[in-house]
């Protein structure tokens, strides 16, 4: 699980906003052997495509002619995709604010506007917005009013999402993901929802609106635990994550409240030191905490640049390097790593595992009552685009007119989705996504709606 060495520490170094004196020096060694043709695609894997434009020039590094027009057509390209997503997201923010929808903006695109001097240093693949919610099919039905269209995506059975909505304008796609809490259900993180975060909130400039997003506390948190916990299988990281923690924790060093950190999120702030084996702290934040820094030439090739399962890598999964431990887990002194080693990875590791393997059996058993109800006569009945697992109970979902429909029951809080093809118009949901509406044009053949009327 490693990267490529004569990549991946020349963008470790650029993640981080530009500025830093220790960069460009380090950049500018590096210059005489900079791999360039290699340096490109990885830089655009990781998100980091404009800060590494910005670092090189910032350096006065001697770039090729071709890969300068590579990187301005990159620039270029992410510029437009900005203004149309700035406009797009503001027509979206501005019809929820309409329909009395609260959202908090998360992620890339607050991160963005926030604490980047340029947005367009920050590339978003999709913006998320947090939602209640006994609002979420509402803020989906608005989303679709405007254009938006649903993708075909399946969202994993631990996660809190509503599927993906994409719209396309000026040849810019805008994606959006709306979501129930900020993090998947896992037994040793806090996942917070809308309610536990709005109070804690800030506002965030965008034309005018009044758009919030996540308090710098809370998004402190939320960059860390998408970055270094979301997926125990597989180690890698983007780097664009680890620039969005330098960005933030400079930008708001000095208004952060961080005994609350320290209280309430103890496992990020004990990380973020160690993050100076990929990238180099500013000096001013080193100075107010008064970091004792591990060197950066530490493990910074361990990271995956693109993570892969093989039984190859099965041995950094089940015994991560050191480093990694350190990050993903807080952990302080060796009997801390040592505990964390052989308790708290060890069972992340069978929640996972339990988390996917539930997710494959609702698969199958989704594509078995598909098979079943078209062998029975009931082929007219259409098939959905895609479905929703989740460990939500009563979640009411809906992926382009296909609503899923939790059943109240099953081993460990773990319930399976029932499916069901409404039309979005005809249906009703209470606190809990309860169903209140069939409409006839999609209803099953008598018999075939009774049972499915039983199971519910």
């Amino acid at each position: 699980m490693k990267s490529d060495p004569a990549t991946f520490p020349i963008l470790a170094l650029c993640a981080q906003p530009p500025g830093n004196v220790h960069v460009a020096t380090q950049l500018r060694s590096l210059a005489a052997n900079m791999p360039w043709d290699a340096l490109l695609p990885e830089a655009d894997h990781h998100g980091l495509g404009p800060l590494l434009r910005a670092h090189l020039a910032d350096a006065g590094v001697e770039i090729p002619g071709h890969i300068t027009a590579a990187l301005q057509d990159r620039w270029l390209q992410q510029a437009h995709r900005y203004a149309v997503r700035h406009r797009v997201l503001g027509e979206a923010l501005r019809e929820l604010n309409n329909a009395a929808v609260p959202v908090l903006l998360l992620s890339g695109a607050a991160l963005a506007q926030a604490v980047y001097a340029d947005p367009v240093l920050r590339p978003v693949r999709s913006v998320e917005l947090l939602v209640r919610p006994t609002d979420a099919l509402i803020a989906h039905r608005v989303l679709r009013g405007i254009g938006f269209c649903a993708t075909d995506t399946r969202v994993a059975i631990d996660h809190r999402d509503l599927p993906g909505l994409s719209k396309t304008v000026d040849g810019a796609t805008v994606s959006m993901t709306l979501r129930h809490q900020i993090l998947p259900a896992h037994p040793f993180l806090p996942s917070l929802g809308y309610h536990e975060l709005a109070g804690r909130s800030q506002p965030v400039e965008w034309s005018g609106l009044p758009v919030r997003t996540l308090g710098p506390e809370d998004m402190l948190w939320h960059v860390y635990a998408h970055a270094f916990t979301r997926d125990i299988f597989h180690l890698g990281i983007r780097l664009i994550s680890v620039a969005d923690l330098v960005a933030l924790t400079e930008t708001w060093c000095d208004e952060m409240d961080w005994d609350v950190v320290r209280q309430r999120y103890g496992r990020a702030f004990r990380a973020l030191p160690i993050l100076n084996v990929l990238t180099p702290w500013p000096a001013r934040v080193v100075e107010k905490f008064g970091w004792d820094l591990p060197a950066r030439s530490a493990g910074v090739d361990r990271i995956a640049s693109m993570p892969t399962w093989s039984a190859a890598s099965g041995h950094d999964v089940l015994c991560p390097p050191d480093w990694w431990l350190r990050v993903c887990y807080g952990t302080g002194g060796r009997a801390d790593r040592l505990r964390h080693l052989v308790w708290e990875h060890p069972v992340r590791l069978v929640v996972g595992a339990c988390q996917a393997a539930a997710f494959w059996l609702a698969q199958r058993v989704d594509a078995d009552r598909d098979l079943g109800s078209r062998t029975a006569g009931a082929s007219a009945w259409p098939r959905p685009t895609s479905y929703v697992a989740s460990s939500s109970p009563g979640s009411l979902r809906c992926v382009s007119g296909d609503f899923v429909v939790r059943s109240r029951g099953g081993p460990d809080g773990l319930q399976r989705a029932r499916r069901l093809h409404l039309d979005e118009s005809r249906v009703e949901s209470d606190a809990y996504g309860a169903v209140a509406a069939l409409p006839p044009s999609t209803q099953r053949p008598r018999e075939a709606a009774g049972r499915h009327q039983q199971e519910l």
